[in-house]
């Protein structure tokens, strides 16, 4: 196996990174201690665990975060928690099908907007269209409010907008299932509706978790030879990163 320098070289990290807050890409580590419940979720960071996954098919991600700062660029701590979380549950999802998720880049995109509350997919597809990172993650963007009790939507230009309802606070995992779900949206996956037990199934129909997040043979063959649709704002491909 590599070392741990050489899959943080891989990933882009610099050379003097922090294991926390770079490698995993999170602003706090487990036990989530703001979650209404820690019933489903992750107690701890294992460094070996991800660099395993780093050794998979993987994606970088870019998590924009929408609404006000309350302080040092931060959200407040169970919205930062809320977003930890979810991001480990999508790894804990998707590694038993053969797909890592890589660097994790935490940006701060713009306060004090009519896009912290998202009234319709036509404000939505305007936040993407206004605001997009430059580089080979895909951007998926965390929202305070997307009204009508909607858990995401995925846009068709190559950005993923991953909108968190505030009710989402009582339950970190419907947080998680919604970003894991709008990421297999993005690597061409349509619903799987029928089946309740997939994690393509909309939530309303889904089997609660753990067992609504499985995968099938025909849908991991799609997403690890996807290559990314093309950005039309950007026109820039975002391909699957291979192993580390």
């Amino acid at each position: 196996m590599a070392s741990l320098r050489e899959l943080a070289g891989c990933i882009g990290l610099p050379d003097n990174f922090a294991l926390v807050g770079d490698f995993f890409g999170y602003a706090s580590a487990p036990p989530w201690n703001l979650a209404p419940s820690q019933n489903l979720l992750p107690q701890s960071l294992s460094v070996l665990t991800q660099a395993k996954r780093l050794q998979l098919t993987h994606f970088h991600v870019n998590v924009i975060r929408v609404g006000a700062s309350e302080f040092d660029g931060l959200m407040n701590a169970i919205d930062e928690q809320n977003l930890d979380c979810a991001v480990q549950m999508t790894r804990d999802i998707y590694a038993p099908f053969g797909i890592g998720i890589g660097r994790v880049i935490r940006w701060w995109m713009i306060q004090n907007t009519s896009y912290e509350t998202i009234d319709d997919d036509g404000e939505a597809e305007d936040l993407v269209d206004e605001y997009t990172v430059t580089n080979d993650g895909v951007d998926c963007f965390f929202v305070p409010l997307y009204k009508g009790g909607i858990g995401g939507i995925t846009e068709f230009d190559g950005v993923v907008v991953q909108s968190r309802v505030k009710s989402k606070e009582g339950g970190f995992p419907g947080t998680a299932r919604s970003m894991a779900h709008e990421f297999g949206h993005y690597f061409g996956l349509g619903h799987e509706n029928g089946s309740p037990g997939n994690l393509m199934c909309q939530s309303t129909l889904a089997n609660p978790m753990p067992g609504g997040t499985n995968l099938n043979d025909d849908q991991v063959d799609e997403m690890k030879t996807h290559v990314g649709p093309v950005s039309w704002k950007l026109l820039l491909t975002l391909p699957m990163k291979q192993p580390c």
